[in-house]
């Protein structure tokens, strides 16, 4: 990635493997947006261990963390184009919006979680046209 990316340009990564039987989640996080692990719908931390955007150092390596995923858990990644999403008086959508929204306690699919947050966002834009894909990926531990 650091040979490949220019200087204007910047390329996070957020990488985790779900390990189904130990319910572990081993991840690390380079630049990306931090995602969010809640229970029973509430916010319980930030995943950020890792380090810079891929393309910033070319020797520079990753910190890992393994975290225990209790029944309920919740991860919650998105893509930074709904933090930076703008409404019409150039305002982003912002970090603080993003978690208020994402930690609304309910009871709903996984499906109809990721339709809540998006229509949030887009609600907030409204008209104004984005500049950045919106993506959000869930994982709950049943």
């Amino acid at each position: 990635m650091y040979q490949s990316t220019s200087s204007e340009n910047v390329a996070t990564l957020f990488y985790a493997i779900r390990d189904a039987r130990r319910h572990t989640l081993l991840f690390s996080n380079a630049g990306h947006d931090n995602p969010f692990v809640l229970y029973n719908g509430i916010e319980t931390r930030r995943l950020n261990t890792g380090g810079i955007p891929l393309e910033m150092h070319e020797d520079f390596v990753c910190e890992e963390e393994t975290i225990s995923l209790e029944p309920g858990n919740l991860i919650v990644m998105c893509s930074d184009g709904i933090a930076e999403a703008m409404n019409t008086d150039q305002e982003p959508f912002g970090e603080q919006r993003l978690a208020a929204v994402v930690v609304q306690p309910d009871r709903l699919t996984p499906q109809e979680v990721i339709g809540k947050r998006l229509e949030a966002a887009k609600e907030f834009t409204g008209s104004t046209l984005q500049s950045n894909d919106m993506t959000i990926v869930m994982i709950r531990r049943k």
